[in-house]
Formats: structure tokens, C-alpha cells, sequence
């Protein structure tokens, strides 16, 4: 009976040792004036992420998604001097990086309503404030992403994100959040998390 026990307590915690985690930085807050700031809350998150992978996009024309190594220097690339690439020209890049990174494989088989992903992923949007309202981003960006990728899943009607994946919006600007309960609101609509800087 003892060595059942102790079978059964190391396969559990091999398990959740060896299950991978992902981050994908999704930066479309070019407001020129506050580059350094939204650089700054981006490296701060990076460094606070323990992912197995991280990932980055800056919406910039021509920009790709690029991996994230100890040495990027993510300056560089988040402070440019360009224009943006069209919404759905943005959404189809991400796709389609995270199908030539096998990071949704065990979604591209069967019915996505009833798996769970195997591993764990993270995505943080940053967004301008005024932007995330006025364009309404959260259904252009955040929920296409969501549904081109099979992240979320519809059940008697109402929506679900995938029990392994977590949708984090940093959003700068609290002059234009009039909202105090805005966090709240979005993750019990959404389940996402809002963090304002």
C-alpha cells in the first residue's frame, strides 16, 4: 500500500513539473510619448514570467513575432518609428505562429469544446487606454485571437477560455478607464485580468 502511494505522488508531481508554460507579448500601445514607459512594463512582465517559451509582437508594418532569449534586446524592438500592420493581417501573423510552434497542437485534433490544452499559456495584450475603448480591441484583437486559436469554447451558450490559458490586458493610460470596477467586469464577462499602469 505504501509503495502505491508514493507511485502515485511522484507521477503527480513529475506531472506538474513537466508541463511546459507559454507567454506571448502582444505590444499595440505606439503612442511615440510613452515608448519608454510601455517598454519598461514589458520588460517588467518578461522578468517576472517563469514561461518555458515567450514570445513577443509589436503591431509594427512588417514586424514578425519573434522568440524571447535572456539577450533581446526588446528596446529596440518596441521603441520603432513605423506604422501599423492592419488588424487582420496582425491576427493571421499570431496565428500563424503559434501553429508553426506547435503551442495549440493538442487543439488541432477533435472537438476544442471538450480538451484542454496540455500546456500552459499566457497572453498579455498591452493596449493604449483610449485605444482599447474607442477601437474596442478586446473584440478585434483579444476575442479573434481567442477564437481563430480555439481558445475559447461555447457551451449552452456561454463562452469559456480554455481552463489552461490566461488573458492578462495592461492597459496604459488611466485617464481614460472611468470604470473602478473594470477588472471585475471583464473577468466575469471574459475572464480576463486588466491591469492598468
Amino acid at each position: 500500500m505504501r509503495v502505491l502511494i508514493i507511485i502515485l505522488i511522484s507521477s503527480v508531481i513529475t506531472h506538474s513539473y513537466s508541463q511546459e508554460k507559454y507567454d506571448l507579448f502582444y505590444v499595440a500601445d505606439d503612442t511615440k510619448i510613452y515608448n519608454n514607459l510601455v517598454h519598461e512594463k514589458v520588460n517588467e512582465v518578461i522578468s517576472e514570467t517563469q514561461s518555458y517559451d515567450i514570445a513577443l509582437y509589436v503591431n509594427y508594418y512588417e514586424q514578425d513575432v519573434i522568440k524571447v532569449y535572456d539577450k533581446t534586446n526588446l528596446k529596440n524592438i518596441i521603441i520603432q518609428d513605423n506604422v501599423r500592420e492592419s488588424t487582420p493581417r496582425q491576427i493571421k501573423k499570431i496565428s500563424d505562429w503559434f501553429n508553426s510552434n506547435d503551442w495549440f497542437n493538442d487543439l488541432l485534433n477533435g472537438n476544442s469544446n471538450n480538451q484542454i490544452l496540455n500546456n500552459k499559456i499566457s497572453l498579455h495584450f498591452f493596449f493604449d487606454g483610449k485605444d482599447f475603448f474607442q477601437k474596442a480591441y478586446y473584440k478585434h484583437i483579444v476575442e479573434e485571437i481567442l477564437n481563430i486559436n480555439r481558445l475559447n469554447s461555447y457551451k449552452n451558450g456561454e463562452k469559456s477560455i480554455n481552463e489552461n490559458c490566461n488573458v492578462i490586458i495592461y492597459l496604459r493610460g488611466n485617464e481614460f478607464i472611468k470604470d473602478e470596477n473594470l477588472n471585475e467586469k471583464f473577468n466575469k464577462e471574459n475572464n480576463y485580468k486588466i491591469i492598468t499602469y
